[in-house]
């Protein structure tokens, strides 16, 4: 999607790309009451079952792959021929120049190390909330089809406003609202561990999927305004690498935290760990929607 689209409307494009996972929202409880149904007129663990059958999405999926013509990458190399009112804004590389691709370069430029460190750290966030919000829930007496329910909502909040907050990252910029994103994520976070309520609860989790879905819009546009289009797979290749790293590390860090000092000992530590990219964010200019002085790239 950051291919596709000009870069005044790169963040819009992956809110597009982005508002489509909710077809998997709405279509996960329907595979599970199936293979749940299923799975008991066959005597066959329903949980197992819906695992099996997993893959029949992907079929279509791929098949969807396969029809896209022409390679995004040649769109970016053409956006005068896809828009043609469209003016080029961006420096192009220079003829014969050489990149050197590596984790070290990346991590030297400033505007791509704040899109890591907020990506981790997000990611890290959400993913941790996800795995304390049926913690939460059952403690409070409540039983599977409401941490459905809540599960179900959050993932709602992380692809349901992905448009309306690309289109805000690229009317006011990528910053302010990763800033936006990160504080609200922090407060939702402790919302979430230390309400006794079931819907404020709900309420908590869904923000802290809004909260994660405007900076991971931005923060990939942002990767996408800094980077040549022959370098921008790698790039967003490496971030999504490095936020896996708290996707895999973070609930198991939190369960553990929970386990020995309590829930919201939790909310205390996600605060904490916000303040990191707040500050990376706080240094951070933008000079305008998708323009970062700091950036080698647009520098030259």
């Amino acid at each position: 999607a950051t291919d596709m689209f000009p870069p005044d409307r790169r963040a819009e494009g992956v809110g597009i790309l982005q508002t489509g996972s909710l077809i998997g929202t709405f279509g996960g409880p329907v595979l599970i009451a199936f293979a749940s149904a299923l799975g008991q007129a066959l005597s066959f663990d329903p949980i197992a079952l819906a695992w099996l059958m997993a893959p029949v999405v992907f079929l279509p999926s791929l098949l969807l792959v396969l029809r896209v013509h022409p390679d995004p990458k040649t769109i970016a190399a053409n956006l005068s021929h896809y828009y043609p009112n469209y003016q080029l804004a961006e420096r192009p590389q220079a003829a014969g120049q050489v990149t050197k691709v590596s984790l070290r370069n990346y991590a030297a430029d400033y505007v791509k190390l704040t899109a890591f460190v907020c990506s981790f750290f997000v990611q890290g966030n959400m993913v941790l909330m996800m795995a304390m919000t049926a913690v939460v829930i059952d403690h409070h007496g409540h039983g599977l089809p409401a941490i459905s329910l809540a599960v179900a909502l959050h993932v709602a909040g992380m692809f349901g406003l992905s448009i309306p907050l690309g289109r805000l990252a690229d009317r006011w910029g990528r910053r302010p609202v990763m800033l936006a994103g990160v504080v609200m994520g922090a407060i939702s976070a402790v919302v979430v561990v230390l309400s006794a309520d079931y819907w404020t609860i709900v309420a908590g989790i869904t923000l802290v999927g809004v909260a994660w879905s405007g900076v991971n819009v931005s923060a990939t546009v942002l990767l996408a305004d800094t980077t040549p289009a022959s370098e921008r797979g790698r790039v967003i290749g490496a971030n999504d690498t490095f936020a896996s790293l708290a996707h895999v590390t973070m609930p198991l860090i939190g369960g553990a935290m929970a386990e020995a000092f309590g829930l919201p000992f939790v909310g205390f530590v996600v605060v904490c760990l916000s303040a990191i990219p707040a500050l990376f964010l706080l240094r951070l200019q933008e000079t305008s929607p998708g323009h970062f002085p700091q950036s080698a790239y647009q520098r030259g």
